[in-house]
């Protein structure tokens, strides 16, 4: 009896510390951009403070996956989807409207947000300032909230147009 009651006791112990890892939050589909090699990995909080800096604090994140299309195409040449969910819907709108006030800092100065609402969900289209490189292609990102969730997605090439991205946003979660 006494055996039998140590081994339940070690079996509830090494069940205390572990658990298994968050689901994948669902991203725009593999063969949503077609001719691209895509990845996809987990986010965490310091890969979304990383992209801000570190003076500035992502509030409310519980989790996320990334992602990215890339390859070589004449229409477009990079993707990123975003899938992040947040503590509450007022987290993931405070993170879109994080987005649209560091515009300057991640895009650089001339970047312009405007509001942009899709399929329920609201939030901003981001038009980067125009880079005076001569082999500068178009982007374009949306960062879009509906409750907890919010959707980002970031395109890259010459096909990058608001029509394209309304495309996508209608295809990712």
């Amino acid at each position: 009896m006494r055996r039998a009651l140590f081994l339940l006791v070690l079996l509830l112990l090494a069940g205390c510390g572990s658990s298994s890892p968050p689901e994948a939050e669902p991203v725009l589909p593999t063969d949503a951009v077609g001719g691209l090699e895509a990845t996809t990995q987990p986010l965490t909080a310091d890969d979304l403070a990383g992209d801000f800096g570190s003076d500035v604090p992502v509030e409310g994140f519980v989790s996320g996956t990334e992602r990215v299309f890339q390859g070589e195409s004449h229409d477009l040449t990079r993707v990123v989807s975003r899938t992040l969910e947040f503590e509450s819907p007022e987290a993931a709108h405070a993170y879109v409207d994080l987005l649209r006030t560091h515009v300057d800092d991640l895009y650089g100065a001339g970047t312009t947000a405007e509001p942009l609402q899709e399929g329920g969900r609201q939030g901003y289209v981001i038009d980067p300032a125009a880079c005076a490189c001569h082999r500068a292609t178009p982007a374009l990102t949306a960062a879009l909230s509906d409750g907890p969730r919010v959707t980002y997605l970031e395109i890259n090439g010459d096909g990058a147009t608001r029509e394209k991205l309304g495309r996508l946003l209608r295809e990712a979660p």
